[in-house]
């Protein structure tokens, strides 16, 4: 049995986000991420998804409710922001970090990328000056020599394996 588990909430609408969470504990799952980061049309148009980055206090709001609820680990995944150089995340990551979540995976490209292009390593090894818990990398990673240079250029914790990895990745 492989552990730990976590089970991914997308919505913005905090008592969904309880009852939803006390059901995922009551499942067995050993933690909660919040999606903050998906940039699907289907998913943002109730400014869900990446559409929260919009709305960092509403995301601290849900971070609080769900460990409240639950007393789990909770996780956010995000972006870089909604359109190149926006440094959305900047804000974005001071206004959430005072709610606590115990990880944070970032997805190194803009919503506007969608899953193409290069993930933007500068912008990652800053924020890993400011990313006061775990901090996880996504994005881009299409080769067991990227993963081991985006770890180490931008000093993130942990590396988090998407699309790519179902194809010739390992």
């Amino acid at each position: 049995e492989e552990k730990p588990v976590a089970a991914q909430l997308f919505g913005n609408e905090i008592e969904m986000f309880r009852k939803s969470a006390a059901i995922i504990k009551g499942l067995g799952f050993d933690m909660i991420d919040i999606n903050c980061g998906c940039p699907a049309r289907k998913v943002v148009k109730g400014n869900n998804g990446v559409m929260l980055m919009n709305f960092p206090l509403k995301v601290a709001q849900l971070i609080e409710a769900v460990k409240k609820e639950t007393g789990l680990p909770v996780s956010i995944k995000i972006r870089l922001g909604l359109k190149t150089k926006d440094k959305l995340i900047f804000k974005f990551i001071n206004e959430v970090s005072a709610a606590g979540p115990d990880m944070i995976t970032v997805h190194l490209r803009y919503a506007e990328d969608f899953h193409k292009g290069e993930p933007d390593i500068e912008t990652g090894k800053r924020l890993r000056e400011i990313i006061r818990t775990k901090y996880v990398v996504n994005g881009g990673i299409d080769s067991p020599e990227k993963a081991f240079n985006i770890k180490a250029e931008t000093g993130c914790d942990g590396l988090m394996l998407g699309r790519p990895a179902f194809h010739d990745l390992l």
